[in-house]
């Protein structure tokens, strides 16, 4: 719920819930011991601003809930699998002030976070950006400070890695600090283009490793991470009718513990297009490039490298292409069509786990 009004000199707010539950498969023989993980989890938002003249202050007032289990109570399952029972709840206030002449624009802000956990914490985390136009937008050269609480679940892991343990342990990652600098702007009124860098601090990042016993599923391991990104991005929109967007990445990561960050990409290259003709047919082509992915090892094995007595594996250069085509036969009704890794390309997503071949889906949606 939100209000509305386009008064400036007005007091606007915006708030909002939602509640998930989610499971992992349950298991027909498992009657008694509920050996696969579940949660619940409730989350409810707000959000307000006010603006006087060219100051705008605001803020964001959060709480979320994740209640999360696996067996009974904290006992022993065999397989040296204990049952966990997690209950976290993350209180975030987030004020923020923002000021801007006709050049420039600073938001100084806070995140003061309190999460009551296994143990209770109290995070402070700093917002701070300053940007400034030059030659009529054309140039705007930025900087600033970031930081937070991402609140780690059952769900929100499974949309990232699907073959993942149920009994895994979940801890929340702390975006200690991102410091970012860059420039962005307009070549054209066509073509614009953003080039810049971020280096932060992360603790408890959550990274997948092959599980010890099973080697078909995947287990948790957390670490603290520095890492260095840089990012140059140039896009091409004519009207509503041609987007493109080129986005490259490079990634440098310092590890605490682990030898490598297991699983992630060090760059990255993605190519996204969409045409719209009519109003009725629209195309979208998505490509996207991959390299530098390493997998932990438990032992030696065919193809493993080894470094300070660690043993790995390299995933290998990963190349997906997607076409899409989607027919508008009115505002309620379309039909779609999606072509899937067109050039078959059978890489290593995880280890053990080669993507699938060619796919075609195809659809229809609608509106009430």
């Amino acid at each position: 719920y939100k209000s509305r009004g386009k008064d400036s000199a007005v007091f606007h707010y915006q708030v909002g819930a939602r509640y998930n539950h989610f499971m992992g498969l349950k298991r027909k023989d498992d009657s008694t011991k509920k050996r696969y993980g579940r949660e619940n989890y409730v989350e409810i938002t707000s959000h307000f601003k006010y603006r006087m003249k060219n100051h705008l202050f605001g803020g964001d007032f959060n709480i979320n809930y994740n209640g999360y289990k696996y067996g009974e109570t904290d006992t022993l399952l065999g397989n040296g699998i204990q049952g966990r029972k997690r209950s976290d709840f993350i209180l975030t206030l987030a004020p923020e002030f923002s000021t801007f002449g006709k050049k420039w624009m600073i938001r100084v802000g806070a995140g003061l976070v309190l999460d009551m956990d296994d143990h209770t914490k109290f995070n402070i985390f700093p917002k701070l950006h300053f940007q400034y136009s030059l030659f009529d937008d054309v140039f705007i050269p930025y900087l600033g400070i970031t930081g937070g609480l991402n609140q780690t679940t059952f769900k929100s892991m499974t949309r990232q890695n699907e073959f993942l343990l149920s009994s895994v342990k979940l801890k929340n990652e702390a975006q200690v600090f991102e410091a970012y600098a860059g420039f962005k702007g307009a070549i054209t009124k066509t073509i614009t283009f953003n080039v810049g860098a971020n280096f932060g601090r992360y603790r408890e990042t959550p990274l997948f490793v092959n599980d010890s016993i099973s080697n078909n599923r995947f287990d948790i391991i957390y670490d603290t991470m520095y890492r260095l990104n840089v990012e140059a991005a140039l896009s091409y929109q004519l009207n509503e009718k041609i987007k493109v967007d080129f986005i490259g990445n490079y990634y440098y990561y310092m590890m605490s513990s682990e030898l490598f960050a297991w699983n992630k990409p060090d760059y990255q290259f993605m190519l996204r297009g969409t045409y719209d003709m009519f109003d009725k047919f629209v195309f979208n082509l998505d490509l996207t490039m991959q390299g530098g992915r390493k997998a932990k090892l438990y032992a030696n094995e065919d193809g493993a490298l080894e470094k300070d007595g660690i043993y790995y594996k390299k995933l290998g250069f990963l190349a997906d292409v997607n076409l899409g085509f989607e027919y508008r036969y009115s505002k309620r009704f379309s039909a779609f069509l999606q072509l899937n890794n067109l050039a078959a390309q059978r890489y290593l997503r995880y280890k053990n786990y080669p993507v699938q071949g060619f796919q075609i889906m195809g659809g229809v949606t609608f509106k009430f």
